[in-house]
């Protein structure tokens, strides 16, 4: 029997007895030698076999270098492997090994500050180190390396060296897929269903459908709708100004069924008393209004209208332009005709629009001007007073009376008072009307209020506003004779959610109130009340070339709206 050695360094049975002749040398290979070792591959309980190293390497077994070899055991031989990373010496290859850092310090990687420390694979590790550059987020940077801080955006968030992020590679889902194309203003346009926004009046709600009052024209499955409960009745407003959005699963008739419940919020606890109102949201690519053109929308009637909203990956509104809904809210009370010596009538809000005559607030609406008899040195002449101002973000205001009368006269209407939510993003209301102005003995007409701002809601990736976005209030009117009869009282301004990525421009946004109607004859002329400012929010990542967070940023974004933002966010997708 003979056993020799191949030059490959295996052995070479062939010269031995057959397997079925024992004998004590067989007996010992075999405690040695695993069955099948030994014929160049690799098995499932051999770590190697010949050549065959199942991809293994040196560096792989946690060595900086060299050949990986397979001894007769099939066991691994890393006897030619280099020196491996862990001996706390530094070998060719490595920056440093434990304790032993090659005498570089945080210095000689350009920061500051802190021990320079080694990880396990003989890397350095600047963490310790202070500045931009070490692996971890600290005041003043947005990002540090691998560390985004909380941040995250739909696609992939990097950090650039100068440890700003890098959103190139972030997707913004909120602009929208512009399945609706482009949407180029350059003449005055009406928002609504030309430009794929209908909206219906919904008559009852179950948990994922929505029964309409009429069968809807422009609403497929695979639209996107909000959903809006825009008003009660008086005593019965709590849930007003509730908003949602929703996918369209299917229409029938006039049921269309979304895809989501639409949850307790729109119950039909909900809609008994209140207006609730289905709208499209269009998703466009570019949205521009050019030159010195308007994007407007028909007024609140008590079933659709005031409201602008869509997605869009890009808006822009030059200088000149705009994008508004002016007075497009709730309706200021109702000027008299036709009829003297009686108060004016109430401003509509959020509790409704009863326009009744009464000079008591109808919540953010302005109450309507007393008719009362004047001071008694006047005589018996009558004072016809102005009309409170309606509300929504900031109260509306009083303004009293002509000089001739007193408060046993009949005083002004009240003005409204503040309603609703900074950051709009639960509760959306629109601006409340400024109530009318009461008649005189004299005169059967009196001035109406001025009605609440409308509501405009964008979601996109790149806004440039040179022009302006804007939900005023409406100004109150004067009578249309010269007379001694009130005059109405200012709407309030509406709401402006606008969320961008990218935010620019040298335009401004503008939810102001609108004025009451002024006194014409000072003695008996009531002025109406001024109407309460609306609310504007704001979502960016960055304003020009600041980012959100800087002083910079934040003081550019406030100084841009009329009232200041009562929210802003981050907004990154």
């Amino acid at each position: 029997m003979l056993l020799v050695c191949t030059p490959g360094c295996l052995l070479d049975r062939s010269g031995t007895a057959p397997a079925d002749a024992a004998s004590p040398l067989d007996a010992g290979l075999d405690a040695l030698v695993a069955p099948g070792c030994g014929d160049g591959v690799r098995a499932a309980d051999e770590e190697c076999d010949g050549d065959d190293l199942g991809g293994a390497t040196c560096v792989s077994r946690g060595f900086a270098r060299g050949p990986l070899g397979c001894d007769a055991a099939c066991r691994f031989d890393t006897s030619r492997c280099d020196t491996p990373c862990g001996n706390g010496r530094v070998d060719p290859g490595e920056q440093c090994d434990g304790a032993d850092v090659g005498g570089a310090g945080c210095a000689s990687l350009g920061l500051s500050g802190g021990p320079l420390t080694c990880n396990a694979n003989c890397t350095f590790d600047p963490r310790s180190c202070l500045g931009c550059g070490n692996g971890r987020v600290e005041s003043g940077e947005e990002c540090d390396g691998v560390d985004l801080g909380p941040l995250s955006c739909t696609g992939s968030l990097g950090c650039a060296a100068d440890c700003t992020l890098d959103t190139s590679g972030c997707a913004v889902p909120s602009a929208g897929d512009a399945a609706d194309g482009d949407l180029v203003v350059t003449a005055s346009t009406v928002f609504g269903p030309s430009t794929g926004a209908p909206a219906y009046a919904v008559a009852a709600a179950a948990a994922d459908r929505l029964t309409l009052h009429e069968a809807p024209a422009g609403i497929a499955a695979g639209d996107e709708v909000i959903v809006w409960a825009v008003h009660g009745a008086p005593g019965a407003c709590a849930a007003a100004g509730r908003w949602g959005t929703y996918r369209v699963g299917a229409v029938s008739g006039q049921d269309v069924v979304l895809t989501t419940p639409l949850g307790s919020a729109y119950g039909l606890d909900v809609l008994t008393p209140h207006a609730v109102v289905m709208q499209r949201l269009p998703r466009f690519g570019l949205v521009a209004v050019r030159g010195s053109a308007a994007l407007s929308v028909a007024p609140w009637d008590g079933a659709r209208g005031g409201l602008i909203a869509f997605r869009a990956r890009e808006l822009i509104v030059e200088a000149g332009a705009t994008l508004g809904a002016d007075a497009r809210g709730f309706r200021g009370g109702a000027g008299w005709s036709g009829q003297n010596r009686t108060s004016g009538r109430r401003g509509g809000s959020i509790c409704g629009d009863p326009q009744d005559a009464a000079t008591e607030a109808n919540g953010g609406g302005g109450g309507g001007g007393r008719y009362g008899p004047g001071a008694a040195t006047i005589g018996a002449d009558a004072c016809g007073q102005g009309g409170g101002g309606g509300a929504y973000g900031g109260a509306g205001t009083s303004r009293g009376f002509g000089t001739s009368c007193n408060v046993s006269g009949g005083p002004a209407g009240n003005g409204g008072q503040p309603n609703g939510m900074a950051d709009l993003s639960v509760v959306l209301h629109l601006g409340s009307g400024g109530g009318a102005g009461a008649t005189d003995e004299h005169s059967n007409q009196s001035g109406a209020g001025g009605a609440g701002g409308g509501a405009v809601i964008v979601w996109t990736a790149r806004a440039r506003i040179d022009g302006v976005v804007s939900a005023r209030g409406g100004d109150g009117a004067v009578p249309g004779d010269f007379t001694d009869s009130g005059n109405g009282g200012g709407g309030a301004g509406g709401a402006v959610q606008l969320w961008a990525v990218a935010l620019d421009g040298e335009g401004r946004i503008d939810a102001g109130g609108g004025l009451g109607a002024p006194a014409r004859n000072v003695q008996w002329n009531g002025p109406g009340g001024d109407g309460g400012e609306g609310r504007v929010a704001l979502g960016f990542f960055t304003v020009g070339d600041a980012r959100y967070g800087s002083a910079d940023a934040m003081a550019r974004a406030a100084a841009w709206s009329t009232p200041r933002p009562g929210h802003l966010a981050r907004f990154l997708d």
